[in-house]
This record gives C-alpha cells, sequence and structure tokens, in this order.
C-alpha cells in the first residue's frame, strides 16, 4: 500500500502496488485533468526502465476529455498491430488532446500505452460487489466479519506503507474464527452453450442481470436457460434474487470467441428492458451495467453504443442523476463519430 516504485530516473508514488503481477495502481473517485497528467507522467516515468510494468487508473465518476481520450488510445495500442497502424487509426479517429498525451508519454507511445489500462467503478457497485465477494468467500454472517477486518488491515498497510502477503492475510484471517472457502472453478468445456454465454455476460456484470434479458441476450428462451443454468444453481454459483440472476465471483475470467458480438447483444436487449419496465429501483440497478457495456463496446459495436443515450434519455432524466446523464451521453456521441459511420450514428450524434 502507498508504493513507491523506483527506477533510474526517478521515484514514482503509487496508492497500491500488486506483485508478481506488476501492477502499480492509482485509485481516483473523482479524478481531475491534473490527476490524468500526473498518472501519464507517472506511467512514462517508470516505464522508461522497466518494461514489463502496468499501470491502472481506478474511478468512479468524471474525467473529461483527457480521460475519454486515454481510453480510446489504450484500446487502439491494443488493436493496432504496429507503430504505423496504431498512428493511421489515432488520426482517423480525430481525438483531442492527443498532441499533449503523446509528449507526455514520450518517443514510443504505443507501447507504453499497451501497458496500461483504465477501469470505472461505481462507489455503489464497489460496496456491493465487496459484500457480495466476501459472502461467497465466508458466509453471509462471517462475511461482515470478513470486511471488518480487512478493511482494519488495509488501512494500518496504508499507514506504515507496508506490503501485505495474502498468505500472511489468509492465515491472519482464519486465525480470528473466520473460515474461508476457496471460489468455485468453473470449466467452459463442462457447460452447455446457453450456460456458457450466460456465465461469460454475467462475468460483465456482477450486480445480476434480469433472467428475460439475460436469454433474449443469449438467445434462447428463459425456460431453456433456466434448464441449462439448474447445474450451476444447485452448486450455488449462480444466484436468484428475483428475476435478477447472479454469479458468484470465480477464480479466473472465462473468455468467450463471440465476446464482443454477445456484449453488444446484452446492452441492447438491456436497454430495451429498461425503457419499459416502471420499477424506478431496477432501473436504478442495471444502469452502470449500460455504461460499462457501452464503454467496452464503443469500438466493436459503435452503431449500437450510438443508440443507447436517444432510447434512455427519458429514462435517464427521471433517475435525476446528472453525472450519469453526462456519461452515458458522452458515450453515446463518442460512438457516432466513428469512421465509417452509420446512419444511426449520424442521427444519435
Amino acid at each position: 500500500m502507498e508504493r513507491r516504485a523506483v527506477d533510474e530516473n526517478a521515484v514514482t508514488r503509487w496508492d497500491i502496488g500488486i506483485e508478481p503481477d506488476g501492477w502499480l495502481v492509482e485509485v481516483k473517485g473523482n479524478p481531475k485533468r491534473g490527476d490524468i497528467v500526473e498518472w501519464i507522467e507517472r506511467s512514462a516515468s517508470a516505464g522508461t526502465t522497466k518494461p514489463g510494468q502496468r499501470y491502472l487508473l481506478v474511478y468512479s465518476h468524471g474525467g473529461g476529455t483527457l480521460l475519454k481520450t486515454m481510453r480510446r488510445l489504450t484500446r487502439i495500442a491494443e488493436e493496432a498491430i504496429d507503430d504505423f497502424e496504431f498512428e493511421r487509426l489515432v488520426r482517423e479517429e480525430a481525438l483531442h488532446d492527443v498532441g499533449e498525451v503523446f509528449a507526455r508519454l514520450g518517443s514510443s507511445p504505443r507501447s507504453l500505452l499497451v501497458r496500461m489500462r483504465i477501469e470505472q467503478i461505481a462507489e455503489e457497485s464497489l460496496i456491493s460487489d465487496i459484500e457480495r465477494r466476501a459472502r461467497g468467500l465466508a458466509g453471509s454472517v462471517a462475511g461482515e466479519r470478513l470486511v471488518d477486518r480487512l478493511f482494519r488491515q488495509l488501512s494500518e498497510a496504508v499507514e506504515t506503507r507496508g506490503a501485505l502477503s495474502i498468505r500472511e492475510v489468509i492465515r491472519r484471517t482464519q486465525g480470528e474464527g473466520i473460515e474461508l472457502q476457496a471460489p468455485p472453478v468453473v470449466s467452459a468445456e463442462d457447460l452447455s452453450g446457453c450456460a456458457q454465454d450466460a456465465v461469460f455476460l454475467l462475468q460483465n456484470c456482477e450486480s445480476g442481470l434480469p433472467t428475460s434479458v439475460l436469454a433474449a441476450a443469449i438467445g434462447c428462451t428463459v425456460e431453456q436457460l433456466e434448464q441449462d443454468l439448474s447445474g450451476l444453481r444447485a452448486e450455488g454459483l449462480v444466484t436468484a434474487q428475483g428475476e435478477i440472476l447472479l454469479l458468484q465471483p470465480l477464480p479466473s475470467w472465462l473468455t468467450h470467441p463471440r465476446k464482443h458480438d454477445l456484449l453488444s447483444r446484452l446492452l441492447d436487449e438491456l436497454v430495451t428492458y429498461l425503457t419499459s419496465t416502471p420499477d424506478p429501483g431496477v432501473v436504478r440497478s442495471q444502469i452502470q451495467h449500460v455504461l460499462t457495456l457501452s464503454q467496452r463496446c464503443s469500438h466493436s459495436h459503435p452503431q449500437v453504443v450510438a443508440s443507447v443515450f436517444p432510447r434512455l434519455d427519458k429514462v435517464l432524466k427521471r433517475l435525476g442523476d446528472k453525472r450519469l446523464v453526462l456519461e452515458i451521453a458522452d458515450a453515446s456521441i463518442e460512438a457516432a463519430k466513428q469512421p465509417g459511420r452509420t446512419r444511426v450514428q449520424a442521427e444519435a450524434e
């Protein structure tokens, strides 16, 4: 915690360092332009002598145009096969602040951008996710004690710039009588087509999804989905809260050969569902998924993302969350500006 990274040029300070994965993490609630510039400069400084180091910025909301540009640049860097293609794609998208970003990244911006990642996690989603994961590890009663125990341990480490060994954390936790259970292991090969698709999509929506939306995105009936998930439900890997299906945290992320198509279909079906449901509580619980999916689909399916805000305009305004309105509107506008846009994108812009 409060990690200091030492290289030949400077000592840079980070909120969290994760080893042996090599992540240096900065956490901001509502990052301002200066915060983002500082993150870029520290990443560039630390990255000159440590080519395996990776840099993560986690934020809750805000960030402005510079953060949007950085998100797009990291995606383009991953897509491009070489520096020439990277530069062509950047010129094609005509992003704001590119000159400033490149000046701060140094002589090889693409090689650094592929090691940079930006993750948005809404504070309310983070709290519910922590509670859900704690219940999965220690049960509903001991889960509350586990959260309290880890909070105290992390707070102490921050004050002393201490390093936390996962094994030591587990040992001390169990020493206080909190029994931990290993996360369930799920192999994609053991799942049917519908179940595999459902697990993949539920991983991307940690607050759960309405059963009807999940079935429509996969392309099966609700009855077929429930039948294919019956084994996972019997094992407690998938649970239900009313109509909402939730997946217990898994130790590894399942990938999918059709991930972009599935995510875009889920986004489309979720938007359709939210425009027709009268329950404001359901809308509020699902609307963060819309923003997350829009960001993940903006490059692969911009026409779907461009239509999101026009379709949800009235729903969003009824929620009264101006920040969320602005962020989803920005995601749709950025998607509408993608090169080779369709009529839907042009109308959305």
